[in-house]
């Protein structure tokens, strides 16, 4: 058995984060206060960037009911229950982040944008409630079938899915019972030739 080099796990746990990226970091109320421009009163608080901050948990965010739009891209975030108290959000920014289940964004009712790209999602499974919903993006996730589309996603006017383990969308409308037409002929926009396969 071989001992392990002062700094050895060290330098396997910087090897798991982007380069020139931090240390995973807890959402604290003063990158709350940052990310809203400054707002010492995190209630009225609209806007919250926190974009590029090497976030890996997001509990603070109960502290800004009144948030519109939220941009949490390029973090470190696994899990995103407990936005439900976010409830007037209207734009939302996941993207580059390691999110492998969208549970949690139930409670989102007035949500129009989502950004949910390079992530870790097999299935858009936890949109059901979303009602608002009219631009999803979920391009370059692992998404395998659209199965989880049911009729909550006829209000939808933009969708992007490309960058995923799709198969061609003619054979997808035979799995995909229940996605509403307007839907499927989105996927149809969808270059296959650039979608991962399997």
């Amino acid at each position: 058995m071989e001992d392990e080099q002062p700094g050895q796990a060290e330098e396997e746990e910087e090897e798991l984060l982007a380069p020139g990226s931090q240390q995973p970091q807890s959402l604290t109320f003063q990158h709350l206060r940052d990310g809203s421009g400054g707002e010492q009163d995190l209630k009225r608080a609209v806007t919250m960037n926190l974009h590029g901050k090497s976030l890996a948990s997001i509990a603070a965010l109960d502290e800004c009911p009144n948030l519109r739009t939220l941009d949490l891209s390029f973090n470190l975030i696994t899990n995103i229950e407990g936005m439900s108290a976010l409830s007037k959000l209207k734009e939302l920014k996941l993207y580059d982040n390691r999110i492998a289940s969208l549970a949690g964004l139930q409670g989102l009712s007035s949500l129009h944008t989502l950004d949910i790209s390079s992530n870790k999602l097999a299935s858009l499974e936890g949109l059901k409630g979303l009602r608002g919903l009219r631009v999803l993006k979920a391009s370059g996730n692992g998404l395998c079938s659209l199965n989880s589309l049911g009729r909550w996603a006829s209000g939808l006017e933009a969708l992007d899915i490309s960058f995923n383990k799709l198969q061609d969308s003619r054979r997808e409308r035979g799995t995909a019972r229940g996605c509403p037409s307007n839907v499927l002929a989105m996927t149809e926009a969808v270059n296959f030739s650039h979608v991962k396969q399997h």
